[in-house]
């Protein structure tokens, strides 16, 4: 199944090469270091698993290669401002452009720098198109304009959990109110441009980004296992941490106060991953997912119910999830 999405990954490969290269262009040479890598490795898969994903969606959907290269153009774009802003607000630093000639330890700034590089090369990707005759200006605009409202939508979340939450909402809330944004609305920024400028196929885009939103669901779901301790020391909302809160019996609130109160308990989250409430929890993420992946497939994908497990214990696997995933199937 993995073997399906080489020709994705071929291509997302190339965009990152290209991304890279105008991005050092416009910075002048010597700021960054372009090369290309192999796209057939696991490795590569797990690092750009989602991009490659949405390369091949668009073929599903009969977008010709130039008009899907453009879009993976955006896509690329999109993670590296996103990633930067992440960066920022979390305080740490994962890179989409390798950097050269900077200290070590100068991440704010590395930071700020992609930030600004990706948005710059976004502008020079879509004036190139329009000079191509893909499509003229003005949807050039329509598409930028559009692609930063969703971003400043999605970020007035991040606004409210930069201050610190306070309130424990209930599950069903952070579903609908706060996994919207910052799970199903970030990957269906991929949409964004070909909904604008596929008319022809925009009721199949519809259908694939309702996939898009239960596949974002699940995997935010999933995150949330991840970062729960995180997410208790920054005070973000948390799927997990709700369940527990709400609906989780005696010794497991009794361990989620003590990790409330100290964040470093390493036996109060022993207790949480082997409490009663972690199955549903897991088993909520993977029926996102595997709802939304049968979506994508009535939208014209190739990957069927089979194979769509068969990807989902694998994000598992090389998120370092095995044993989750064991448990519950």
């Amino acid at each position: 199944m993995i073997r399906r999405f080489f020709k994705s990954a071929r291509e997302h490969e190339l965009v990152a090469y290209q991304v890279s290269k105008l991005a050092r262009e416009a910075l002048g040479n010597g700021t960054i270091r372009v090369r290309r890598r192999n796209a057939h490795t696991a490795a590569y898969l797990q690092r750009n698993v989602f991009s490659i994903l949405f390369l091949s969606v668009y073929e599903s959907l009969g977008i010709p290669r130039p008009r899907r290269m453009l879009y993976g153009m955006v896509n690329r774009c999109l993670r590296g401002v996103v990633t930067a802003a992440d960066n920022l607000l979390d305080d740490e630093y994962k890179d989409v452009l390798e950097l050269q000639g900077l200290p070590e330890g100068a991440t704010t700034y590395k930071s700020v720098l992609q930030l600004l590089t990706f948005d710059r090369v976004l502008s020079l990707g879509l004036h190139q198109a329009v000079v191509r005759g893909d499509f003229d200006a003005s949807e050039a605009q329509r598409v930028s304009n559009a692609l930063l409202q969703k971003l400043a939508a999605i970020g007035k979340e991040e606004a409210v959990e930069e201050a610190g939450i306070e309130e424990i909402l209930p599950p069903e809330e952070i579903i609908q109110t706060v996994h919207v944004q910052k799970g199903s609305n970030l990957l269906k920024l991929s949409f964004v441009a070909p909904s604008l400028l596929e008319s022809g196929l925009i009721g199949r885009i519809r259908l694939c980004e309702r996939g898009i939103h239960e596949i974002g669901t699940g995997l935010q779901i999933l995150d949330d296992v991840t970062d729960f301790r995180q997410d208790i020391e920054r005070k973000n909302h948390n799927y997990f941490i709700s369940c527990l809160y709400h609906n989780g019996d005696g010794a497991e609130h009794e361990a989620l106060d003590r990790l409330r109160a100290d964040p470093e308990d390493r036996s109060a989250a022993s207790v949480l991953l082997s409490g009663p409430v972690l199955p549903s929890v897991v088993d909520r993420a993977v029926g996102h997912s595997i709802d939304g992946f049968s979506i994508l497939n009535d939208a014209g994908h190739w990957l069927h119910a089979e194979q769509a497990f068969e990807l989902i214990a694998w994000l598992f696997k090389s998120r370092g999830l095995a044993h989750l995933w064991a448990r519950v199937h």
